[in-house]
């Protein structure tokens, strides 16, 4: 799109996905299998394209929260840290 075209529509508004269609915002929609679909055709991937995946890393902070890793949970599925604050 020319940056003045971008100017008219962007003003705050929300767009449907219909929407966004319409007025060339997107060239389609989709899942994110069809993304991934698309985006290996467009690379040059013959074939079913292998998704790699980035692990979350995993602090304090998320234990405190209980927001332990499937690993974790599945070892140690009680664990519970509680604290208590008294003015």
């Amino acid at each position: 799109m020319l940056p003045d075209q971008v100017k008219k529509l962007a003003d705050g508004r929300i767009f449907t996905g219909k929407q966004a269609v319409s007025i060339g915002l997107v060239d389609e929609l989709g899942n994110l299998e069809d993304a991934i679909k698309v985006a290996a055709k467009l690379s040059g991937i013959k074939g079913e394209p292998s998704v790699v995946s980035k692990k979350e890393k995993f602090s304090f902070m998320d234990i405190v929260r209980g927001n332990l890793p499937k690993e974790l949970s599945d070892i140690f599925p009680t664990v519970k840290l509680k604290y208590y604050f008294s003015p």
